[in-house]
């Protein structure tokens, strides 16, 4: 007879799955929270955000190495435990202002990871959150500003510095890249000039 010793079924002990991250940074958390033996109810504020900070510490220490994907990876798991632990205390009086200011500062990172792989539309779309969230943000207006620069929208490229200017009037970071896109601006308009000037005389 058959006799199956191994059906490779799955220990209900998750503990012995090791799907926790193993990459030697402070993150030891599974991927998806979903999978960890831990559940929303077990964990105050302050655990919680204790976990979100070591998986963005770790997303920080990719993104210094110009490890983009990785960094981008761990980032958007922050966001997803920030979701999953959110969600289950909607309907709770819990103050969820120590994690907001976590989720803002990884929506933030995580623009700047998508400016850095050239992905300015879904940077434009993560900046825009922040916005939603602080519409004083001066960091978020500034990306928004070097994403529609990068995608030769000046006007409004121009206008997010001035914002940024507002709340940072002495940053020189703005101040250049501000330069920076007038100066594109008006070579644009010149070349253009050109460009009708030739279709008119043809």
């Amino acid at each position: 007879p058959c006799i199956i010793t191994d059906c490779g079924e799955l220990s209900s002990d998750s503990n012995t799955w090791n799907i926790n991250e193993n990459d030697a940074t402070s993150d030891v958390f599974p991927p998806f929270p979903e999978d960890w033996n831990i559940q929303p109810v077990d964990l105050d504020v302050l655990q919680i955000c204790d976990v979100l900070n070591k998986i963005k510490e770790s997303g920080n220490y990719f993104f210094s190495c110009k490890n983009y994907s990785c960094a981008r990876r761990k980032y958007d798991k922050v966001l997803r435990y920030f979701e999953w632990y959110k969600s289950y205390h909607k309907n709770s009086k819990i103050d969820l202002n120590m994690l907001e200011t976590i989720q803002t500062n990884t929506l933030l990172n995580l623009s700047t990871v998508h400016l850095k792989e050239n992905n300015y539309k879904i940077a434009i779309e993560l900046s825009e959150q922040v916005l939603n969230l602080d519409c004083n943000n001066g960091k978020a207006l500034f990306r928004l500003g070097k994403a529609f620069g990068s995608l030769k929208n000046y006007e409004k490229a121009i206008k997010y510095y001035k914002q940024a200017l507002d709340i940072f009037p002495d940053e020189k970071n703005i101040l250049i890249e501000l330069k920076k896109v007038k100066q594109a601006q008006k070579q644009y308009l010149v070349t253009e000039k050109k460009l009708y000037s030739k279709m008119f005389s043809s």
